[in-house]
């Protein structure tokens, strides 16, 4: 879609390209008065590309680009894509910046270039240190940085000043995943939800954790499910946790149908790099091992340092496949 609203600005056809972006809002209407209210307290709220498009605002041309763009980097931007982004960001008005601040951090991390992602998480820090997205992505792409002190010194700063503070805790359990120590995680997150702290983020987290311990059960699942419950089945993370849930008790033809479901709400014809661990466990369900193999191999590693992703599955069922050679 994003690619197709690129295409059609670049050829001067603006209604064409403002009707599919108006599709694309139509298609989260359900939650966009949530969205509305949630964007009082936390102006990053909502789906990414409608940080800069919203049809309230007719033909922008410049604003309709970078909501493209925003479309077309489900799985990160090329060289050329990131030059393009950053020319349209340099002339967008001051109280824009942040929302530009936030959404290139965010895609800079997909393409797994954290320091850039880190250089603008630190921007909109600045600019909104009340924000908690603003706060998560700075926190995010320390972590995936591998600036585990740093990021712990963050979460322990706020904390100081307020022990209740559930996005503080939360980041301490994610910080305690991505160094390999789930039990601990996993406790703080059991933690935060005997506490009432029923988010998407921790009932996704819990699940993830249990599937990492090799100890997923029908209480991991139904976090899974919550999680995506909660989330109206718009996160495309969460969807892959659940996916991920379902494979690991043999339930191939869910997770299927949830692998479909993630690549159109990705806007994708193929599968991206985590999806092939879904594909390969469900060939790994039905025995066809040599397949299973095939999809595996194609979950490349991530250039970060932590020990949560999904090419960490991947490997452990590698080496538990008949005959591997791994």
């Amino acid at each position: 879609m994003g690619q197709l609203v690129v295409k059609l600005l670049k050829e001067d056809q603006h209604l064409k390209a403002m009707s599919w972006l108006n599709w694309m809002s139509k298609q989260g209407e359900s939650s966009a008065k949530t969205t509305e209210l949630k964007r009082a307290i936390d102006p990053l709220e909502g789906p990414l590309f409608s940080l800069f498009w919203q049809p309230s605002l007719g033909i922008a041309p410049q604003r309709m680009e970078l909501a493209g763009w925003v479309l077309k980097a489900t799985g990160g931007l090329d060289k050329a894509g990131f030059a393009r982004v950053e020319k349209l960001g340099r002339s967008l008005p001051k109280e824009m910046k942040p929302k530009y601040n936030y959404a290139m951090s965010l895609l800079y991390g997909r393409s797994e270039n954290y320091r850039k992602a880190t250089e603008y998480a630190r921007k909109v820090y600045k600019s909104l240190p009340l924000s908690p997205n603003a706060r998560m992505v700075l926190y995010a792409s320390l972590v995936d940085a591998g600036s585990y002190r740093q990021a712990e010194r963050m979460a322990k700063k706020a904390l100081a000043s307020d022990a209740s503070d559930t996005l503080a805790q939360e980041q301490l359990a994610s910080l305690a995943t991505a160094q390999g120590q789930f039990e601990k995680a996993e406790n703080l997150l059991k933690g935060l939800l005997s506490r009432g702290n029923k988010s998407s983020l921790i009932l996704n987290n819990l699940a993830w954790v249990s599937l990492l311990r090799g100890q997923v059960d029908s209480q991991s699942v139904r976090y899974a499910e919550q999680a995506n419950a909660l989330s109206q089945g718009q996160s495309a993370d969460e969807m892959h946790t659940l996916a991920a849930l379902y494979a690991e008790q043999g339930k191939s033809a869910e997770a299927l149908e949830l692998l479909k479901k993630r690549l159109d709400l990705r806007n994708a014809q193929e599968p991206e790099n985590i999806d092939y661990y879904l594909i390969g466990r469900v060939m790994e369900n039905l025995e066809l091992y040599d397949l299973a193999k095939k999809a595996y191999l194609k979950v490349l590693p991530e250039s970060g340092k932590r020990k949560d992703s999904t090419y960490h599955l991947t490997q452990r069922r590698l080496r538990s496949l008949p005959d591997s050679s791994i």
